[in-house]
Formats: structure tokens, C-alpha cells, sequence
């Protein structure tokens, strides 16, 4: 210490003076330099704290930080493995647990927030940290077990990181799968968070923010109708099929006949060749069926998709120009124009009598197969099953006739898209539809069924009343729904104020619809052989011509020109669906065929009751509801009689009003509903519940409960009809499964306690090897027929020897053998198409004040 500065300038200051004066006597020099000592201790320890706790503090705080940021940093990571699993289809984008942040059970675990006002949350609580280190600066506190993080993820259709409007997507925009694009990923570090109790509010100590954007994947998973030689569903109808109950057709061929299949001819092989015709009806009789009659493929069609995206109008080609299979990629495009096509066309003469061909394009098993099978959506969308993200697009409000095309499909709106679509009061589901611009309805890609394909929108552009339909729509959205109204087709009127009566003044409503061009390479031509009228079928089109599928422009007096509202003996029942009923089923009260897409219907009068093309609506236009509105013209329209259909869909509130049925001129109908409308108890578990089928008969409040009744079919020929009954008692008990039952067999049926299934029966049906077809009109018999079990597999075939799903109801069934038909089953496929990658990371993160606002 001696030589330390401070001890030299003391000893050169005060040493010597201190000497002399005590120079002989040396009394309490000790002390006093002990207590100089004493302080200078004090002062150099006073320093060398402040020094080092000036570097702790830091340090500590740098540590907590540190770990902070790798707990944070771990729910990033967290979130992403999430998202990663989800988007490799590993698991749902929401979870299915609700979130309660009161409950401990739940940490650990994502959950679902569905209150949130900004948007549907996924949430993971409280998750413990495992990875980060333990902190040297205070072992009783900085451990692991007292780290934990929170994750949220919000998803959008816009790039949250540089779109500044982006806002999170709903819960209904989630489950719809539509526009998501990106998810955002919030992680939270705290310390200690819940160790006062989970009431006490903690702020995090650091919160990371991260964007993950989504790809489109590279495959698209098809359903294709696994019966060859259809053109679509088993009844082989693939546009438009001859009226199969009218008398009318082709004077050389019948509408009905038998069709003779060579020995040793596999069941789901295709038909090529001459058509063998084992006998000769004349027109007189063609209307007369028996057992094994099957429909004239000469009075069907298909529709196929050419194979260029680019043709012109009137480019004037040949059939194998357009559908060409040697393509490079022979598939549907954008841009593909839709022909049809007979199933079988005149190929020359014998003994006085045309000669039938099967028309190649037309075989949905053969070579052509992956231009020619259709489904028609349960979003009210008609798809070709090879690519199933292409759906045929109409002419916009703006725009005249035109030939329809493929285009890529829109989002999907309805109820098997949102549960609530039609139940929910305030309408939201079907007020985003109109607000999407990418919906199926404003991409004129959505069309509902009335004898033909009409489209799901419609217009009043009545100078007089648009504004007022307008303003009364912009008064329920919300300001997003608002801000890009003014670029949607519903700002000039479109699917806005529901369908106009004509004679009020207020303007016709205009509509838009799906026909075929009458004369092959026309693309401009006008005429008939919309929906079934069999005019259409003239030689050009019997010889093996091709014809446009056709998009109407927006009018209200084309349908009503061509004889398709009123039904006047040709269009009758004469066209299909593709075997598909777009969103009819349970939830718009109708019971369909899985194998033929026709719907369970009544007779006005009740006493008879057969399954045909469903009636297809959505939202708030259904044809079959408005019928008058376009037959009937300005002033002789009866408008002491309302239109319209009853909606409810309560057992106990009929909600009757006074409704027209489709023969306009036949007086008030006898349903209040539609005819085929059919309700029941469905099975919510797979276990069966006990039901019987009914519906509402009456008019104007009156309505009454009538109940449907089966005969059982009979190897013997005879048939009674089914028909409705007052008496529930009288009615027809079931036991329903729905698609949830373990047993295959019981998946989607409909069975009595004596083991008989409810069973469409179609000509040229057999049932163990029998003829089954009962009746002799044409129509498709419902029958009770021995239910199928594991002993007995399904003894119903069509007349190819196919196994068939005609005791299937309202459930999407997959057989696990080769060959059953159906509209909604078949074989599963991956079809490779164009694909951008998603960024499997994230691409952009930021950290963000403590409480969590960017």
C-alpha cells in the first residue's frame, strides 16, 4: 500500500509535519492513521461496488431478455409446425376445442377463438419452454419451469406484412377454404405469468410477430364417376336427355328400347360400334316400356371439353382439331369451349332403318374420359372432374350470348359450404357471397336446375327501383363489405331485390341461362334445344355434329320464347344433371338419389310418388317458385295469386303461403312446397334413428302433414306405386343411417324392420338377375327391395351389370369394389396442375411492443 499513489502525496503532505511536531512523543499517531486507513478502504470498496453493480444490472437484464427472445422465438417456431401440419392436410386450420384461458387443462393444447371482433383466432394458452437455458444470475428464479409462451395465428387474403387494409378472415371465410393466403403468428414470452393466479394480468416480457404464406398445391384431388359409357352419373345423362315420358321423338328410333350387350362384355367396358338394337318399336309404341327397356343412347348427349383454350369465334373447326388427345397436355384449360355431342349418331341404313354408332367423345370410361365426366357441385357449380378448379363460366350482365367456357373457379357459398346459409336471420353467409367478388355468383359460375341450367344470379337494372334495392343492401354491410361494393356486379343491380313481377312496374327481372346452339359451328346461332326441347335434334346434330353449349345473354322473355317455363309436352322431365344435384339433400329439405342425383317427388294429388330431376335453388331465387312470374305476360297475369315458395323448414310452422305450381295454368298448387320436398329424422351418430318421410300439402295457412308410403317390389311384376297418406301410422317406418353408420352396407339407407331398403329402380335395372323396372311409363321407380348386406353385396345393376348405389339417400358413399356408379362417388385421383410453393418458412418477422400491437 506504501506505494500507492494516494499513500505517497498523504506521507509528501502530511508525513513530515506530522513528524515534527510530534518529534519525541509519538502519542495517537496510530490511531490516526488507522482511521485515515479506515476511510480509504471505505472509499476504494464504495468504488468498486458501484463499478460492478453498474455491470450486473445490465447483465441480468440482458440475460432475461435473451432467454425472452429464444422462449419467443420457440412459439414462432411452435405456430409454424402448426401451419405447416394444416396446409400438408395433417390437420384442420382450427382445432376443434374452444378456447377458455381459464382453464389450465387446456395449456399445451391449440384452441379455436371464435369471439374475437378482428377476425377467428388459433390459440395455444400457455405453453411450457423446455429449450431455453437456465440463467446464472439467480437459479430460484430464471428456470425453465418458470418460462412460458402464447401463440395466436390469424389468417388473410392479403399479405398482412404490406397491405396495410388487410384484415383477418372470419371464421365462415376459414372454413370455406377460400382466399386464404396467409397466416400471421403472434408469440408472447412471459415469466412467472400465472404465478399469482391465472386472474392476474402479466405483460409479456418480449412478443415476436411473423407472417407465413400458404401454397397452391401442385395436385388437385379428383372424384371421377366410375361407370364407363355415360357422359355423367348412371343414367348416362350428360347435358340432355329426349323427354323420356312423352310420346314425341325420333320417328326412326324409339326413345325406349332394347339394348342388346355382346356375351362376355365387361360390366364397366366401353361401348364401341354399332349400336345393337334387339328390337324395332315404332313411334306409335316408344312409349310403351318393359322390364329390360333402356333409353335410345341416340336421344342423349354429353358434353366435352376441347382441349385448346384459344378458339376464336366461328373458328369453323373439325371436331378432332378442338379435341385433340394428342395435346400435350389433353386436359380441360382455361378458355375451353363445351361441345355436345350425341351418344350414338346415324352412321348409315339397313332394311330401311338408320344405323346407330356410339359416339367415342362420348364414353366417360374411354379414351376421352378426362374431357367428358362432369359433376354437377355442391356449390351449385358444373366442374369437369379432371380439373376439378375449372367451372363453366357465364357471359357478365354486360355482355351479349356467347358460347360458355371453363374458367377458374370461384369461392364456394351455401349450405354445405356454410351451415348457416339459410337458417341464419341476418343472412350473413349469403351477404358475403354477394360482397365476394370472387364468389361462384358474381364470376357467373353458379347455376341452379329447373329443366335445364340457369344461373344463380339475376338482374333488375329498372332504372326506377335499383337505387332503392341498392341502398337497402349497402345498409347492412359491414365498411369493408362497403368500401369495394362500387367494382361488384351487384352495384348495377345484379342478385339485388329479388325476383320483380312484371306488371308492377317496377321492371322484369332478367336471367341468364345454359342452351345449345341449333346448328353445329354457329357459335352466334339463336334457337331452341334449350333445356329438352327435342326440336333441337335435327340431322346435322343426329349425324354426329358437334354443338356449342351456349350462354344466354341477360333477358326476361328469351325462356318464355323457347316453351322452358311452361312445359309444354316437349320439355317435360326431359333434361339432366349429370347425375349430380348440386346443393339439394338434408339441408334444403330434399331427399336424393346418390346413384341417379334425382330427388324423391310427389304428384300434385299425392297418389303417386317417383324420384326425378331435382328442383335447385339457392339463396333467394328458386325457378320453380317463380314460374309465373316468366310465363305469364303483362296484362293478363292473375295477380290476385302470389308467387313464391314457403321456406320454413320447422316440422311444427308450415310458414304457408299461397304458392303456383310449374303448370301455370293448372290453378293454385296443391304443396306449398315444392314437390320434392321431403323431410325426415337424419342419424347423427351412425347408430340409425327412427323416421318416417313427409311433407305439407295445403295452401294459405292450412297446410297439413302428409306422409309418404313404399310397396315393396315384386319379382312377380306387379307394383303399386307409392303415395302419400294422412295418417302417420299408415306411413312407411324406417330405421335411417346416415354416411356415419360402421356398417358399408348401412351407410346412407333407409331401412324397415323387415331388412327392405328404399331403392330407386330405373329402366333396365335388375335385381338378381331380373328384369326390376315395374312401371311402364319411363318415370324411376322407388320401391322397398331387399336391403344389401355383406352376404348378398348390392343385387341392384343397371343394364350393364353394374353395381349401383340406388338404396344410397342423401350421403356420398364410396364403394371399396371397382365398377358402382353414383354422382357423388367413384374412384379418387391426383391430377397434376400448375402450382406455386409456399414459403414452408416464414417470410417476414418483427418484434413488437409488450402489448402486442404492431
Amino acid at each position: 500500500m506504501k506505494q500507492s499513489w494516494l499513500w505517497k502525496h498523504v506521507e509528501s503532505q502530511v508525513g513530515d509535519r506530522v513528524r515534527r511536531m510530534m518529534r519525541g512523543n509519538e502519542t495517537g499517531v496510530a490511531m490516526l492513521m488507522a482511521l485515515i486507513f479506515v476511510v480509504i478502504l471505505i472509499v476504494t470498496t464504495t468504488l468498486v461496488a458501484s463499478v460492478l453493480i453498474a455491470q450486473f444490472a445490465p447483465y441480468r437484464r440482458n440475460t432475461q431478455n435473451a432467454q425472452a427472445a429464444v422462449v419467443a422465438e420457440n412459439g414462432l417456431q411452435s405456430g409454424l409446425s402448426y401451419l405447416r401440419e394444416a396446409e400438408a392436410g395433417a390437420s384442420s386450420l382450427l382445432p376443434s376445442t374452444t378456447t377458455d384461458t381459464t382453464k389450465a387443462s387446456l395449456d399445451d393444447e391449440y384452441t379455436v377463438d371464435t369471439t374475437s371482433s378482428s377476425g377467428v383466432q388459433v390459440v395455444l394458452n400457455n405453453a411450457s419452454d423446455t429449450t431455453s437455458t437456465t440463467s446464472t444470475a439467480s437459479t430460484a428464479d430464471y428456470t425453465t419451469r418458470n418460462w412460458t409462451y402464447g401463440v395466436t395465428i390469424q389468417f388473410y387474403k392479403d399479405n398482412p406484412a404490406t397491405t396495410a387494409s388487410a384484415a383477418p378472415l372470419t371464421e365462415a371465410q376459414v372454413r370455406s377454404g377460400g382466399d386464404i393466403n396467409y397466416a400471421a403468428v403472434t408469440s408472447r414470452a412471459y415469466f412467472d405469468r400465472y404465478g399469482s393466479g391465472r386472474t392476474t394480468t402479466v405483460k409479456p416480457i418480449r412478443v415476436m410477430w411473423a407472417v407465413y404464406q400458404f401454397g397452391v398445391s401442385t395436385t388437385t384431388t379428383v372424384t371421377t364417376p366410375s361407370v364407363s359409357g355415360g357422359g355423367g352419373g348412371r343414367l348416362g345423362m350428360g347435358f340432355y336427355a329426349a323427354a323420356p315420358f312423352s310420346t314425341f321423338g325420333r320417328e326412326t328410333q324409339p326413345i325406349w328400347g332394347n339394348v342388346a350387350i355382346s356375351s362376355g362384355t365387361a360390366a364397366d367396358a366401353v361401348l364401341s360400334g354399332e349400336v345393337a338394337f334387339s328390337n324395332a318399336a315404332n313411334e306409335s309404341a316408344s312409349h310403351e316400356l318393359n322390364g329390360s327397356s333402356v333409353m335410345n343412347p341416340a336421344n342423349q348427349t354429353c358434353m366435352v371439353a376441347t382441349t385448346r383454350g384459344d378458339l376464336s369465334l366461328n373458328d369453323n373447326l373439325s371436331l378432332n382439331d378442338i379435341v385433340n388427345l394428342s395435346d400435350p397436355d389433353p386436359l380441360p384449360k382455361e378458355g375451353s369451349i363445351l361441345l355436345i355431342l350425341p351418344q350414338a349418331y346415324v352412321s348409315g341404313a339397313r332394311d330401311g332403318k338408320d344405323v346407330y354408332t356410339y359416339t367415342e367423345q362420348c364414353q366417360s370410361g374411354g379414351a376421352y374420359k378426362n374431357l367428358n365426366n362432369w359433376v354437377y357441385w355442391k356449390d351449385d357449380s358444373i366442374r369437369p372432374t379432371s380439373r376439378l378448379d375449372l367451372c363453366v363460366t357465364g357471359v357478365d350482365i354486360t355482355s351479349s350470348k356467347m358460347p360458355a367456357r371453363l374458367e377458374k373457379c370461384g369461392n364456394s357459398y351455401g349450405p354445405n359450404n356454410q351451415s348457416d346459409y339459410y337458417t341464419d336471420p341476418d343472412h350473413k353467409a349469403q351477404i358475403a357471397e354477394k360482397t365476394d367478388p370472387k364468389s361462384l355468383l358474381n364470376k357467373y359460375q353458379k347455376w341452379v336446375f329447373y329443366n335445364g341450367f340457369i344461373n344463380a344470379g339475376y338482374l333488375n337494372d329498372n332504372v326506377k327501383k335499383k337505387s332503392d334495392y341498392i341502398s337497402q343492401f349497402k345498409s347492412k354491410l359491414t365498411a369493408d363489405q362497403l368500401s369495394s361494393f362500387d367494382s361488384l356486379p351487384e352495384a348495377s343491380g345484379y342478385s339485388l331485390g329479388g325476383i320483380q313481377d312484371s306488371q308492377s312496374g317496377d321492371g322484369d327481372t332478367k336471367v341468364q341461362y345454359l342452351y345449345l346452339s341449333n346448328a353445329n359451328n354457329k357459335l352466334y346461332a339463336d334457337g331452341g334445344f334449350s333445356g329438352g326441347n327435342i326440336s333441337g335434334f335435327n340431322p346435322s346434330f343426329a349425324s354426329g355434329s358437334y354443338h356449342y353449349l351456349m350462354s344466354s345473354g341477360w333477358g326476361h322473355n328469351d325462356l318464355t320464347g323457347t316453351g322452358w317455363w311452361d312445359n309444354g309436352g316437349a320439355t317435360e322431365d326431359a333434361t339432366a344433371s349429370f347425375g349430380q344435384a348440386g346443393e339439394s339433400g338434408r339441408a334444403t329439405n330434399q331427399l336424393v338419389s346418390e346413384t341417379s342425383g334425382y330427388c324423391l317427388m310427389a304428384t300434385n294429388d299425392g297418389k303417386d310418388a317417383y324420384s326425378d330431376t331435382c328442383y335447385v335453388g339457392t339463396g333467394d331465387w328458386n325457378p320453380y317458385c317463380y314460374v309465373s312470374e316468366f310465363v305469364n305476360k303483362v296484362g293478363d297475369k292473375d295477380t290476385s295469386r302470389a308467387t313464391g315458395c314457403a321456406t320454413s323448414v320447422s316440422e311444427t310452422d308450415a310458414n304457408i303461403g299461397t304458392a303456383r305450381n310449374r303448370h301455370n295454368n293448372h290453378g293454385l298448387d296443391a304443396f306449398p312446397w315444392k314437390n320434392d320436398v321431403v323431410q325426415y329424422n337424419e342419424d347423427p351418430d351412425g347408430n340409425g334413428v327412427s323416421t318416417t318421410l313427409w311433407t305439407w300439402v295445403g295452401n294459405n295457412g292450412s297446410a297439413v302433414k302428409k306422409y309418404y308410403q313404399f310397396s315393396e317390389w315384386s319379382s312377380s311384376g306387379s307394383f303399386t306405386a307409392p303415395k302419400l297418406v294422412d295418417s302417420e301410422a299408415a306411413a312407411t317406418h324406417f330405421t335411417r343411417y346416415s354416411s356415419k353408420a360402421s356398417d358399408q352396407y348401412k351407410k346412407g339407407t333407409l331401412q324397415t324392420a323387415s331388412d327392405k331398403c328404399l331403392t330407386e329402380i330405373y329402366p333396365g335395372d335388375t335385381i338378381n338377375g331380373t328384369a326390376a323396372y315395374p312401371r311402364k311409363d319411363g318415370r324411376t321407380a322407388v320401391a322397398l327391395v331387399p336391403c344389401a348386406t355383406a352376404g348378398t353385396d348390392y343385387i341392384v345393376k343397371d343394364y350393364r351389370g353394374r353395381a349401383i348405389k340406388s338404396q344410397i339417400w342423401n350421403a356420398d358413399v364410396a364403394f371399396s369394389s371397382s365398377g358402382p356408379s353414383g354422382g357423388s362417388g367413384g374412384t379418387t385421383t391426383v391430377v397434376p396442375g400448375p402450382s406455386t410453393a409456399g414459403s414452408n418458412g416464414f417470410i417476414f418477422t418483427r418484434e413488437l411492443t409488450r402489448d402486442g400491437s404492431i
